[in-house]
């Protein structure tokens, strides 16, 4: 049989307290894969009808395959059955909803009705009274007509007449005023010409409205700017009674001993974990290390609360029939219903319990992003989003809790944070909604760490007393007086070799190798290869051409057989003119000869 649907979230209760906010995409995909649940049940049911080859499952139909035509005909009819169920199931959950809005306006019919029902206590109070006056006035006229017919012995009749009547008015006023437990009797009140039936009586009324409004108008003492001391009668206040405090806007109630604020924050913190699920995982121990190397041990005394969100989807806690997942606090671990996919983002928030927490405040501020979001942008500055509290120095990517369109944002992955800028890895659409909470401790930035106490007994070299007794004497120090034996009150010395590793320490500092900055020439010696230059020595040196020849006798370099290369004529004394001459050979005569050239014509 296929299963109802079950309602999720309400989104009634959401759009109440969220107006201007779209609905949460988690609970949205929570609703949607609620219904598809249901829709694949029915599809698995159709796979199961008709074989893969087409033809009809062993016992559905009969022994023989169907006809090709008959059974397109017949899947198309299942499709059309699946689809018109689907569609049905989405009626369902509107209905539900709208089931629900209902329910809402029922409850605000019932609040009013039961102001109305104090109205008509005031009002029943008033008739009964009223009733009352009426019984006087009927027992005063029974007594009149009593004394008449003691007088006038002549209308006896009429006398018993009129005293009949006065005692049927008598007892219907006593039924009307106070009978108990049921409606009056039937023909109770013909006597005051009232017909009918299902008539209940004043004090059948009052009951009714004593037990709907007494006890709690016992209990709220009403609207004051002080705690009160007193009850309005005076008497001392009863546990659990409460008052409205005009001057801070809180409601408050008394524990015997002092008055308390109904909405007082508590200390809490919470540890999350991350999973990536392998292939139909369903078991998730925490003292598996997660994605991020952390793991958490759950303590049996004390349960801590826990949420479990897959791929950004919070999932119910299962619930005697219903829900998605079971705990165990013995072994911290979580164990789903349903078998998991590859790749399945798994989150854990286990909130910590107070008597975890060390000590310290954590201040927590509503953030906003100052650029406007238009589906290309990444980076973002961020600002208070009312304008107070400290400037925003975001330290780790985990002080800050990001929901882009309902779903929460994995730190480190889905976005970075530092100082008072926020990138994320994919750019929020333009109509996207964005909600930011930065925590940070009270005096200083970042979220404070919980932190577990060292027992006293754990603690070594502590005082015999604590707090300890001043001045301390020698003796109260362990081992002091044998450490101080043996050293001087003054100034004393001591050989390298009773300072640990001096020598050492000395060697290489001295060592040139470990040396640094520079050394003037004048302090370096000649060694056995390599020799120090004198400025002379360097003057002569630097005089050299690059490329000279090497040094030669004088009559080597000067003779005219060891030079290269030629020499102008001109330079050569005692050539004669004949010597000087140009000479051109050939049959045709040169075009610009000079004096003296000689031309030789081989024509």
């Amino acid at each position: 049989m296929l299963k109802i649907i079950r309602r999720v979230f309400s989104f009634t209760d959401w759009g109440q307290s969220h107006p201007n906010a779209p609905p949460p995409g988690d609970m949205l995909d929570a609703q949607f894969d609620e219904i598809i649940d249901r829709v694949d049940v029915w599809e698995d049911r159709i796979r199961r009808a008709v074989t893969p080859e087409g033809r009809a499952g062993p016992g559905t139909v009969g022994l023989d395959a169907l006809d090709d035509n008959f059974r397109k005909y017949l899947e198309e009819m299942l499709r059309d059955s699946a689809r018109d169920i689907a569609f049905r199931l989405s009626e369902y959950a509107v209905a539900a909803i709208a089931a629900e809005k209902r329910a809402l306006e029922a409850e605000k019919t019932a609040v009013s009705a039961a102001a109305q029902a104090k109205i008509t206590e005031n009002a029943l109070k008033t008739a009964e009274s009223r009733v009352l006056t009426q019984l006087n006035r009927a027992d005063r006229h029974f007594q009149e007509l009593s004394e008449k017919t003691a007088t006038f012995s002549a209308p006896q009749a009429l006398g018993e007449e009129f005293h009949g009547y006065s005692e049927a008015w008598a007892r219907s006023s006593a039924l009307w005023a106070e009978h108990m437990p049921d409606t009056l009797p039937d023909n109770a009140l013909k006597g005051m010409d009232v017909t009918g039936d299902q008539h209940w009586s004043s004090k059948w009324w009052a009951s009714k409205a004593a037990a709907a409004f007494g006890a709690l108008s016992e209990l709220y003492l009403g609207a004051h700017p002080i705690p009160p001391s007193s009850t309005s009668t005076g008497d001392p206040i009863p546990i659990g009674a409460i008052y409205y405090n005009t001057e801070t806007n809180q409601m408050y109630v008394w524990d015997g001993d002092s008055w308390e604020s109904m909405t007082q924050p508590q200390r809490a913190a919470t540890a999350t974990l991350w999973y990536s699920a392998t292939e139909g995982q369903t078991v998730f121990p925490f003292a598996a290390m997660d994605l991020n190397g952390r793991n958490y041990t759950m303590d049996i005394d004390i349960t801590e609360g826990v949420d479990a969100h897959v791929n950004g989807v919070k999932l119910m806690p299962r619930d005697v029939s219903e829900g998605d997942w079971t705990l165990d606090p013995a072994t911290s671990t979580v164990t789903f219903l349903r078998p998991l996919r590859s790749g399945d983002i798994v989150s854990f928030d286990i909130l910590m319990a107070n008597e975890k927490l060390g000590p310290g405040a954590v201040n927590s501020w509503s953030l906003a992003l100052s650029e406007a979001k238009d589906g290309t942008r990444t980076t973002f500055t961020l600002l208070m989003e009312d304008g107070s509290g400290p400037a925003v120095t975001v330290v780790k990517n985990e002080e800050l809790i990001v929901s882009l369109d309902g779903v929460i944002q994995e730190p480190g992955v889905s976005y970075n944070a530092s100082s008072a800028t926020i990138v994320f890895s994919q750019a929020p659409g333009a109509d996207s909604w964005v909600f930011i909470t930065w925590f940070r401790s009270e005096g200083g930035t970042g979220v404070m760490a919980p932190t577990s106490g060292v027992d006293w007994a754990d603690i070594t070299g502590k005082p015999s007393t604590f707090p300890p007794t001043l001045p301390i004497a020698q003796s109260g120090v362990t081992n002091l007086v044998s450490d101080l034996a043996g050293k001087a009150a003054s100034v004393h010395t001591h050989t390298t070799a009773q300072v640990t590793g001096l020598d050492t320490a000395l060697a290489s500092g001295l060592a040139r190798a470990n040396h640094t900055g520079t050394q003037t020439a004048d302090t370096i010696t000649d060694g056995t290869t390599n020799k120090a230059f004198l400025a002379t020595e360097r003057t002569k040196l630097t005089g050299i051409a690059t490329g000279a020849t090497a040094n030669s006798a004088d009559a080597t370099l000067l003779a005219r057989a060891n030079h290269t290369g030629t020499q102008a004529s001109s330079t050569i004394t005692g050539l004669g003119t004949a010597a000087a001459r140009n000479i051109f050979v050939g049959t045709t005569a040169p075009g610009s000869p000079a004096t003296n050239d000689i031309w030789i014509d081989t024509t």
